[in-house]
């Protein structure tokens, strides 16, 4: 009896077949030539690929944009193993890339060119992160006193402003405790304790009470932050402390304010 013919698409996938049980069957043998060849012949392998990739750089690009799509996983995987086996290279590398001229003059230049949507992005991720960034900004305060501490110490010897400033509001806080009710102080209010109250009062939400007035509650905030004023000025002091540039302020909210001059709770 005579054999049939195969019809061109048979014949296409006999030999697709054929193909895959040849290269399972001689994998290993491909494997340990390839391997071999490119023992023997590291250099001259180098020297081509990077030939080659200077003359096709767009199609270089193209190439590899393909291959990251389609190997998103892999490489995240691959990355992260890296990553965490090799600490030291990071930092290494981390502090060339931080250091290099190239690098600070391109991130001068990006900055200075995308400054809205820095700060937007900024804002954002403000608001996404807002509890964790507080917690963390907390538990480090509470690790880091001594640094802190020196620090402060610090710029209260070399910097007059923040020196009459800290003495203001520690004047401010113990009035509102009741340990200070000097004409000095209420010069400064531009009125008397009990009234400063009433005011600060009259603005309280719902999470506020004399109870919780401190580092665990509210603070008393600068509606226009000192930082604006010349706090070696009498003038200016007066301004500042004046009780209508005063209001109570959440602790988390007087973080997230800092010396914003235009900031509003979101």
């Amino acid at each position: 009896m005579a054999k049939k013919k195969l019809t061109d698409v048979e014949l296409k996938e006999k030999k697709r077949l054929y193909d895959i049980e040849y290269r399972k069957l001689y994998k290993s043998r491909r494997q340990a030539i390839a391997k071999k060849y490119y023992k023997e012949n590291k250099e001259k392998i180098y020297d081509y690929l990077k030939q080659y990739r200077i003359d096709n750089v767009e199609k270089e690009k193209i190439r590899v944009r393909k291959y990251c799509k389609a190997n998103k996983e892999k490489i995240a995987i691959v990355a992260s193993e890296w990553i965490t086996n090799n600490p030291d290279k990071i930092k290494q590398i981390q502090k060339r890339h931080r250091s290099s001229k190239k690098r600070k003059t391109y991130t001068k230049k990006y900055n200075e060119e995308h400054k809205e949507k820095q700060k937007a992005y900024i804002q954002q991720y403000y608001l996404e992160n807002k509890k964790r960034k507080l917690a963390l900004a907390k538990i480090w305060k509470k690790q880091n006193k001594d640094y802190i501490n020196k620090q402060k110490k610090l710029r209260l010897q070399t910097d007059v402003n923040f020196r009459i400033l800290n003495n203001l509001r520690r004047r401010l806080h113990a009035a509102l405790k009741g340990q200070n009710k000097s004409a000095r102080t209420l010069e400064l209010l531009g009125c008397t304790i009990e009234e400063l109250k009433v005011h600060l009062e009259s603005k309280f939400t719902e999470n506020m009470n004399w109870q919780n007035y401190g580092l665990d509650g509210w603070v008393v905030d600068h509606r226009i932050p000192c930082a604006s004023y010349d706090m070696i000025d009498p003038e200016q002091q007066k301004v500042c402390f004046n009780y209508s540039n005063l209001q109570p302020l959440m602790v988390e909210d007087n973080l997230a304010k800092g010396s914003k001059l235009n900031w509003t709770k979101t």
